[in-house]
């Protein structure tokens, strides 16, 4: 709902949502959202449940410290 708001808000504004000379309708940008979030989430559970080999091994210390970090500064950019 936010990104089909967003998309027409922008689109009201004079921001063109257009690929190709062909313009977009701002519920699409909503479906691509969904559609994406949606494999995301699938690629998530397929690497956690190790479905590509192996089972997942548990992250160290250490390793979830860094990466709780690099989230963190890349949301503060």
């Amino acid at each position: 709902m936010t990104t089909t708001a967003i998309a027409a808000v922008s689109s009201s504004a004079g921001v063109p949502l257009k690929v190709d000379g062909k313009a977009i309708p701002p519920v699409g940008f909503a479906q691509m959202t969904l559609m994406c979030a949606v494999i995301g989430i699938v690629l998530a559970v397929a690497r956690v449940s190790g479905a590509w080999g192996g089972a997942a091994r548990r992250r160290t210390r250490s390793e979830r410290i860094r990466a709780s970090t690099r989230t963190g500064r890349s949301f503060s950019r």
